[in-house]
């Protein structure tokens, strides 16, 4: 089956429905004379836009070129000016006392234009000895080039490139004197004004190479340099490492300075491509947005000529997927489509009726299930009953049987105790009267003189031992006495823990219950366990003690049980916000957490077939329950478990039945 024909509306994919469809062709449509209008214009518009960008950066670059000419000629013709200075002409030509007013007018020397603030300046005489210069000037060298040059009455422009690579000009001049070179004005700055020198929104300048091809501004790359050794007059133009470089020719007016250089300006090629970028990003935008705006009306359009086909698709897969008979397609107009509407809903009126009929029998059908399920749980339940009530009353029956049996021993017991307890004890009394007389013998025996008789009488107490069986017969004695102590106790104990069916209510002390149990109980725990008692000071407790005596045997008889082979079971009683707290601790191997919850169910047991019969914790927990306690248990596979047991201090009210203590009330 086509999952196209039976999917809902809501979750069909993009694409699938005619709506969607229309809705793409058109946006298709807007997009692709979008890209194609933005192409052409592109296409059309870069070259212009190119010229543009080119020719603005002609003129930065003819404005650079001007400025830089323009400041360098201010301080050629201000020291040429310099140069011809009375005072500086008189201080070369007369050496009496020239150094210091020389010194003071160099100092305060500056040049005209940028970068002409605290230039290096030298006087020489006519030999190129240095006559003056300030703090930060230098003479140069007799050998210096433009030396000879200026000596003869030439002015000369120098480029020094110092060991950084930065670049420092000099401008010299000769100072005559009547016609004559007297000396020297030589005058040494940096090229960082040229920085300086840029038009407004434009772009500084890049680099300034000189005809030999040194850098002696900034940086550029080895095409550019190459370039300005076939650069003419005009503009030329060198794309390297993504930057566009314009190179032009510094017009120095009659070769004055004596600098043929070429000054660089440089621009990202990428530059070149943003205006035109910025316009299809425009046009993008402004068709993107008339895109949307048409295909929102295509969507529109679409949506009402297809919202009949919608409506009974909608219909359609309300009663598949919902069983809805009564879902019916809107009205629709006179078209093909609302026919078809109307003959569905004619359809549906027939299918409706046939179903309404059809359920009337199946939900009869379906009481009729319902009232058998309830009958057959009810009886399930009151089997479930007649079980745990039969197995409660055969429980019951075995611990009436039980006390029976114990005050039946019990009383067997104590008849024969009581005569031998009260034999040893008349036996004791003996024993003490013949060891007197004893010692009164063997005093009379020592005052009697030595002869045969008192020599056999002397070798018969010692082959008697008599002074060990004088000292075993009183402990021999003693023990006898107190095993018939233990005997006696025992016996009491077993006679109260027999009547767990008495059925009055009483005052008892919990801590002397848990003893008497664990004596009833002991000989099922002393070959297994060692019984820790951490008993707390508790109140009288007013309860059943016959009925708690059996929850407290049950759960340490199970203790034991749930121990291999050696371990410990701990005891500890205590007073917990206004309860009595009884905590049985063992060293067993734990309750999985998978049944730890159906412990208390009656018939529920881990043991083999016939050694528990799952009554035996469900009792404990009724009869915690209708003393107004509850039980809890905490167990940890491997560990151990620990069974906690509250009790109220205040007890069970007068108004307890004993129906509602009985190991089987609900």
């Amino acid at each position: 089956m086509d999952a196209r024909k039976d999917s809902p509306p809501g979750s069909r994919r993009f694409g699938q429905s005619l709506r969607d469809r229309l809705v793409l062709f058109f946006l298709v449509l807007d997009l692709t004379t979008l890209v194609a209008m933005s192409a052409g214009v592109a296409y059309h518009a870069s070259g212009t836009v190119a010229d543009q960008v080119q020719a603005s950066l002609e003129d930065n670059l003819r404005f650079s070129a001007r400025a830089i000419v323009e400041d360098l000629r201010t301080k050629w013709e201000h020291l040429r000016a310099i140069s011809r200075n009375t005072l500086l002409v008189n201080g070369v030509v007369d050496s009496l006392g020239r150094e210091a007013y020389l010194r003071s007018f160099i100092d305060k020397l500056t040049l005209a234009g940028r970068g002409g603030e605290h230039p290096h300046i030298v006087v020489l005489d006519y030999r190129g000895r240095l006559i003056s210069a300030n703090d930060s000037a230098h003479p140069p060298a007799p050998d210096t080039p433009w030396l000879k040059e200026v000596l003869a009455g030439r002015a000369q422009g120098s480029v020094r490139m110092a060991a950084d690579g930065k670049a420092s000009i000099t401008l010299a001049f000769p100072v005559f004197y009547q016609g004559q070179v007297e000396g020297v004005l030589a005058a040494e700055f940096g090229l960082d004004f040229v920085g300086e020198l840029m038009p407004d929104a434009g772009h500084p300048v890049s680099a300034i190479v000189d005809a030999e091809g040194r850098t002696v501004y900034g940086d550029t790359p080895q095409a550019v340099v190459e370039a300005v050794g076939g650069a003419g007059t005009g503009p030329r133009f060198v794309e390297s490492g993504g930057q566009l470089h314009a190179i032009l020719a510094l017009p120095f007016p009659d070769g004055e300075p004596p600098f043929r250089w070429h000054v660089v300006l440089s621009v990202p090629v990428a530059h070149l491509h943003e205006p035109v970028a910025e316009l299809v990003w425009r046009m993008a935008i402004v068709g993107l947005l008339s895109a949307l705006a048409v295909s929102a009306l295509v969507f529109w359009r679409a949506r009402r000529f297809v919202q009949p086909l919608e409506a009974l698709r909608g219909t359609m897969h309300a009663i598949v997927d919902h069983g809805d008979l009564s879902s019916r397609v809107p009205p629709g107009g006179d078209d093909e489509v609302g026919q078809l509407g109307e003959s569905f809903n004619n359809m549906m009126e027939r299918l409706q009726a046939q179903d309404v009929a059809l359920s009337g029998e199946i939900a009869e059908r379906r009481r009729a299930e319902a009232d058998l399920r309830t009958a057959n749980d009810s009886l399930r339940q009151t089997l479930e009953e007649l079980r745990a009530t039969q197995a409660q009353l055969v429980q019951s029956e075995k611990m009436a049987s039980l006390g029976q049996l114990a005050a039946g021993v019990a009383h067997e017991i104590n008849n024969p105790v009581g005569f031998v307890k009260s034999n040893i004890r008349t036996l004791r009394n003996y024993a003490d009267d013949l060891l007197t007389l004893l010692d009164r013998y063997e005093e009379a025996l020592a005052n009697v003189a030595a002869g045969p008789a008192a020599q056999q009488l002397a070798d018969l107490r010692a082959q008697m031992d008599v002074e060990f069986m004088r000292d075993d017969l009183m402990q021999l004695l003693d023990e006898s006495q107190e095993g018939l102590v233990r005997i006696a106790k025992i016996v009491a104990d077993l006679k109260d823990f027999s009547h767990v069916d008495r059925q009055e209510l009483e005052s008892a002390d919990v801590n002397v219950l848990i003893d008497k149990v664990i004596n009833v109980a002991w000989n099922e725990l002393k070959y297994k366990t060692e019984v820790i008692r951490d008993y707390g000071v508790l109140p009288p407790l007013y309860c059943y003690p016959g009925r708690l005596g059996q929850v407290f045997l049950n759960l340490l008889v199970n203790a034991a049980q749930a121990i291999a082979t050696r371990g410990s079971i701990v005891v500890r009683t205590g007073v917990e916000g206004g309860e009595v707290v009884v905590r049985i601790s063992d060293t067993g191997s734990g309750i999985a957490p998978e049944i730890i919850g159906k412990i208390f169910d009656p018939f529920f047991t881990t043991k083999p077939v016939g050694k528990g019969t799952g009554l035996g914790l469900h009792i404990a927990y009724k009869i915690v329950e209708a003393h107004n306690g509850r039980i809890d248990v905490d167990s940890t596979p491997g560990t151990g478990t620990t069974f906690t047991i509250r009790l109220p201090i205040a007890g069970l009210s007068a108004a307890a039945t004993p129906e509602e203590l009985a190991p089987g009330a609900a």
